[in-house]
């Protein structure tokens, strides 16, 4: 059951909506000319790292493996050194490698079934949810450790440390994406994240989640007293 009631859930997406158009932030992988390689790929370079950092190698990475034949049948070697500025390059080299030639002997053909997808090297529940949005046009929830700080503090959903067996947590998350913009909804709440609702001394002003947020209210009330 979703922790907020549809009504609320609607003015949320609004909120979220006009603050993207506002404040999101300007990424190659977002460009409307961007292809679903690029975004898959992007998502995979994202994991424990920024946007910003990301972005200063993307271009000229895509230029040199422009989409999933070029990928495959790059050299680990070659993918470590485009990777290596922004560190854990030998990790991302291997899990980008051994996706890329998975999807080759599949014949690039991308199941739709969350299950098989899983079953994929280098495929977490993050990037799952990725494929089905940017590969197959479904909604999707991209669910990370800042999206769940943020949507545990606005509304105490969290049921469990790992974020990838909390339902609860899930539940909710989807419930604000499982839209036609669940694109434009899931990089609202990704920028939301980066912007306002840091670890530690977030930037409450300003963020769209901050009319309900428990987290905000329970931090007001303790300055009150």
């Amino acid at each position: 059951m979703s922790h907020i009631e549809q009504k609320r859930l609607k003015a949320l997406r609004r909120r979220l909506r006009a603050w993207f158009q506002r404040r999101g932030r300007a990424l190659p992988w977002r460009e409307a000319s961007a292809t679903s390689y690029e975004r898959i790929v992007s998502e995979v370079l994202l994991q424990r790292t920024r946007a910003e950092t990301v972005a200063t190698i993307f271009p000229s990475f895509i230029e040199t493996f422009p989409d999933w034949q070029s990928l495959a049948n790059a050299s680990e070697a070659d993918l470590e050194a485009f990777l290596r500025p922004i560190g854990l390059w030998r990790r991302r080299a291997k899990s980008l490698l051994a996706f890329a030639q998975h999807l080759k002997a599949n014949d690039f053909v991308f199941p739709k079934s969350k299950e098989e997808l899983l079953k994929w090297p280098a495929v977490g529940p993050y990037v799952a949810a990725a494929i089905a949005m940017f590969e197959h046009g479904q909604s999707a929830a991209l669910i990370d450790d800042g999206v769940a700080r943020l949507l545990d503090r606005a509304y105490r959903c969290r049921t469990r440390a790992d974020l990838r067996t909390d339902a609860a947590l899930r539940e909710l998350a989807t419930s604000i994406t499982n839209t036609r913009d669940s694109r434009t909804l899931n990089w609202a709440v990704l920028d939301v994240v980066s912007a306002h609702c840091r670890p530690r001394n977030p930037i409450c002003g300003g963020c769209p989640l901050a009319v309900h947020c428990i987290y905000l209210a329970d931090v007001r009330a303790s300055t009150t007293k």
